[in-house]
């Protein structure tokens, strides 16, 4: 999915659903805003740093590793650290942080089958698996402690778990796998799935009574590794995601509540044949969304807001080029503080937080 859409293809098969375009003529110039602050961080004794999340009050959550498995860890806003792991586990995985401070993440036994996990406030982590699941992959947690993700049994399927334990799981019609990948302040889910004779993902939301619809993004391709991914979703059930084409190019996109698609596109991003082209990962309740974006230069970092207007991140130290990662933004929060990961040029790997 590491492909990027050709500009004409992708205005063409926009145009052509009616959905809301962007004129890269005419779309903000990037800009770093000379107010930016950058600060670099790594927990203790850490051989490699990946934040996965951010919340309103800013606390950062994230994995490391101690140079032999991968710890859970939460960074609070003052800066102090609190490593963790599931007992037992060769590697914790957290994946999302609400607002109260809730985790939830997965984690590796043993034998290298995965399981959920919640770690409350107070450090107590309770651990869980769908029923008949052997393997559950947690994605996401909203502010009610409603937790959404993927559990194999036979294929792979989806699941809601609420505070209580109680589990809903789902399937989509005719779908022959699904991976619910975002939760929303309502219980709504967003993730895809792939049909039977098809090989292209398509995305699917499934709202809080349990109505599912399934869409697909402008340009998407229906070939193998082509399709739909989304990644996020609000409390507007914005959901913002990836759209890979049929030359296997890829874009970011931003669907509202009301189905109008618009493209997300950095202007920088490469847009040549084997380009990564633009690739959202995150947007908050304000419709702000961040990502990273691939140019013949190398890697950086964007986030950009309901106007369009896009910014450039880039860490100071990044390297970034073939086979290096540069600045990789995965979260933002409501007021528009964004985590992610850097690659320095020892190809070290550390976490950031841009205020």
């Amino acid at each position: 999915m590491q492909k990027a859409l050709g500009l004409a293809a992708l205005l063409l098969s926009v145009l052509a659903v009616g959905a809301q375009t962007v004129d890269t003529n005419n779309a903000a110039v990037p800009h770093l805003p000379p107010s930016a602050k950058i600060i670099t961080f790594d927990p203790p004794n850490s051989f490699a740093t990946y934040p996965t999340a951010i919340n309103d009050p800013g606390q950062v959550v994230g994995s490391y590793s101690d140079g032999t498995v991968f710890l859970g860890f939460v960074r609070s806003s003052t800066g102090v650290f609190t490593s963790f792991n599931v007992v037992g586990s060769a590697n914790t995985v957290p994946v999302g942080i609400n607002a109260s401070g809730e985790i939830a993440g997965y984690y590796a036994d043993s034998s290298n089958m995965s399981h959920g996990f919640v770690r409350e406030p107070s450090g107590s982590i309770i651990t869980f698996d769908p029923p008949g699941s052997t393997s559950t992959t947690v994605f996401s947690i909203n502010s009610f402690g409603q937790v959404a993700g993927t559990y194999t049994n036979v294929v792979a399927q989806s699941f809601i778990r609420d505070r209580r334990g109680n589990f809903t799981t789902f399937t989509i019609p005719g779908a022959t796998s699904s991976y619910a990948l975002a939760i929303s302040e309502d219980g709504s889910v967003t993730g895809y799935y792939f049909s039977a004779g098809r090989q292209s993902a398509r995305g699917f939301e499934r709202d809080s009574s349990g109505g599912i619809m399934t869409f697909d993004a402008p340009g998407a391709g229906v070939g193998a590794g082509q399709g739909t991914v989304p990644v996020a979703i609000n409390q507007k059930n914005q959901i913002a995601g990836i759209s890979i084409s049929s030359k296997n190019f890829l874009h970011g996109f931003s669907r509202d509540s009301a189905g109008v698609f618009t493209v997300v596109s950095d202007p920088d991003a490469y847009k040549g044949p084997g380009g990564v082209g633009t690739a959202p990962t995150f947007l908050n309740n304000n419709g702000e969304i961040v990502g990273y974006v691939q140019n013949p230069t190398g890697n950086f970092g964007f986030s950009v807001d309901t106007l369009l207007n896009y910014t450039t991140i880039k860490v100071p130290g990044s390297v970034s080029g073939r086979s290096r990662v540069g600045t990789l933004p995965t979260g933002i929060n409501n007021s528009g503080t964004i985590t992610g990961s850097y690659q320095d040029v020892k190809r070290m790997t550390h976490g950031f937080i841009r205020f």
